[in-house]
């Protein structure tokens, strides 16, 4: 099953049961040849599409206080993550 949140899709969403728990939202971004900056970049452009197409209004609208954006940028074997707090 594919949901949409906000305005558009996710590619994974963690939502808890409890919602005094954090929920986490994750966009995964991929390059090819990137060097450090260029994963970082693309590691915040996941985290900057969350926040424009506003990926965690579903949980936010269930009573999820905090939510945990993670942009997830891989370029063959290297990865980075960006981490922030909503």
């Amino acid at each position: 099953m594919c949901r949409e949140a906000g305005e558009g899709r996710f590619d994974i969403q963690l939502e808890p049961k409890d919602k005094k728990q954090a929920g986490y939202v994750l966009e995964f971004k991929t390059g090819k040849d990137l060097d450090e900056d260029g994963l970082k970049a693309l590691a915040e452009e996941g985290n900057r599409q969350i926040r424009e197409h506003r990926y965690y209004t579903d949980m936010e609208y269930h009573g999820v206080k905090t939510i945990i954006l993670f942009g997830i940028a891989f370029s063959g074997k290297k990865v980075c993550v960006k981490v922030e707090e909503r």
